[in-house]
């Protein structure tokens, strides 16, 4: 992730951060737990954190060790919320979604979220053949249980904009023609 454009973005448009609740705390410090030093936590700041959102989850960007020491001496974290195309803009090598990736992704919210799920889905490139928001649906929903189905709502993104899956898409005031 680049963080210097994430404080960029979030300077830009001047926002607050937010107290992040002890049960969010704990779930994003879970992710990266097994990449601390332990004897660094006593240095860190108390600045806020920046939290990113990807697929439906959430996750630290910046500030782990802020939080951890916030944690361990019960003082409240406070971080910034970037949307869900600000973290794609700062990712640094943005992967390719393919059904198969974005099925795992979503395969594991399903796993750590008992109720149902929102997944957010950034397609780039054309919207044609695979690419098209409802050929993708149509693969990931394959790959799914029925009732993994029955908990998912999938939101695709494309060009910084939400795209219903069902919608016909135009490329260069043409029909996208499947492959």
């Amino acid at each position: 992730m680049d963080v210097s454009k994430a404080r960029s973005l979030l300077a830009e448009h001047g926002r607050q951060a937010h107290l992040v609740s002890s049960e969010a705390l704990e779930e994003l410090l879970a992710v990266n737990a097994s990449r601390v030093v332990v004897g660094h936590i006593p240095h860190a700041g108390l600045s806020p954190g920046i939290i990113g959102q990807l697929y439906g989850g959430i996750f630290l960007i910046d500030g782990t060790y802020r939080a951890l020491r916030s944690q361990r001496e019960k003082i409240p974290f406070y971080a910034f919320l970037l949307t869900f195309d600000e973290t794609m803009a700062c990712m640094v090598d943005e992967p390719a979604v393919t059904p198969a990736r974005a099925t795992q992704e979503i395969r594991e919210m399903l796993r750590n979220n008992p109720g149902p799920i929102n997944a957010d889905v950034s397609l780039s490139g054309e919207l044609r053949g695979a690419n098209l928001p409802k050929r993708m649906e149509e693969a990931i929903r394959a790959s799914l249980t029925a009732e993994e189905n029955s908990r998912l709502r999938l939101v695709f993104h494309h060009q910084g904009k939400t795209i219903p899956a069902n919608k016909e898409h135009k490329h260069d005031g043409k029909e996208a023609i499947p492959e």
